[in-house]
């Protein structure tokens, strides 16, 4: 399958600091530290809707997103988990 997609920005949140990176510009150093941070298993990345992201990170820049909290998913996981429960 071959992706045409690129993010065009993407923004970090640490701490109290935004940072927004210019994906367009795909300069060897962003792409580098971006790929460290991205591809930790020690860090969370927290994102909403998280289906496309990864795959564009991924043909465009190879990199690979772990340890991925997607807040569109949890509510649906919470919902089956506490439906499971209360049919026991």
């Amino acid at each position: 399958m071959a992706w045409s997609l690129l993010p065009c920005h993407l923004q970090v949140l640490a701490g109290e600091t935004c940072y927004v990176f210019d994906m367009l510009l795909q300069a060897p150093d962003i792409v580098k530290e971006l790929r460290s941070l991205m591809e930790n298993s020690s860090v969370v990345k927290v994102i909403h809707d998280c289906w496309q992201d990864p795959a564009a990170l991924f043909y465009q820049l190879q990199i690979r997103l772990v340890n991925v909290f997607d807040t569109q998913v949890q509510p649906l996981l919470t919902h089956q988990l506490h439906k499971t429960i209360t049919e026991l």
